[in-house]
């Protein structure tokens, strides 16, 4: 029986109960709470770590999900911004083809007289009428003595129209006429070349 007490007592001794108990009573009184204040202090920052990574989760989900939304954004922007460019560049071609259609117009207009100073009345008339659609030059650089006179022949370019519709209605009088018309305008050397072709 001996035996059994003291296998009995050896495991008493040994069992979990009393290696806490002896712990106990080795360990310096408070130094329970000590342990316990480490205890808190590690579970305190790796709490605290565990924060901080979430936080970062954070910051980087919300950076992920605003990089899209920032390129939809600047794709938008530039978009319009092309559309606009787009849309002020045809304005610009459609209105220089206006002005560039009104200029024409005048010009088809005014040239339509076939008097060189009735020409120049009605061009006046059109500056006069239209002054900032039309050039500035648009009525200076025409001058009727240029194109009428005795250098063109006198009385401007209907009694030419006349001379060439009756030489072409008698042929074998042309070179007759071109004589003729050279005495009355001797300013006019054209004559000459019908002359010669005669």
């Amino acid at each position: 029986m001996k035996f059994k007490t003291m296998l009995l007592a050896t495991m008493l001794a040994l069992s979990p109960f009393s290696i806490r108990a002896q712990s106990a009573a080795e360990q310096p009184p408070g130094a329970d709470t000590q342990i316990e204040m480490q205890k808190f202090a590690f579970e305190k920052r790796i709490e605290m770590e565990k924060l901080h990574v979430e936080r970062q989760k954070a910051w980087i989900s919300g950076a992920a999900f605003m990089v899209p939304l920032m390129v939809a954004a600047i794709t938008f922007a530039l978009g319009i911004r092309n559309q606009a460019e787009q849309s002020r560049l045809q304005r610009e071609s459609q209105e220089k083809s206006a002005i560039a259609q009104f200029e024409l117009k005048a010009a088809e207009i005014v040239l339509s007289e076939k008097n060189p100073t009735a020409l120049k009345n009605k061009a006046a008339a059109l500056k006069a009428l239209f002054p900032h659609r039309l050039p500035k030059d648009f009525v200076s650089q025409f001058d009727p003595k240029d194109f009428e006179g005795s250098h063109r022949g006198e009385g401007g370019l209907e009694p030419k129209l006349r001379f060439f519709e009756i030489a072409a209605e008698n042929p074998e009088k042309a070179k007759e006429l071109a004589a003729l018309w050279g005495e009355l305008f001797p300013g006019d050397t054209w004559v000459q070349r019908i002359k010669d072709m005669t």
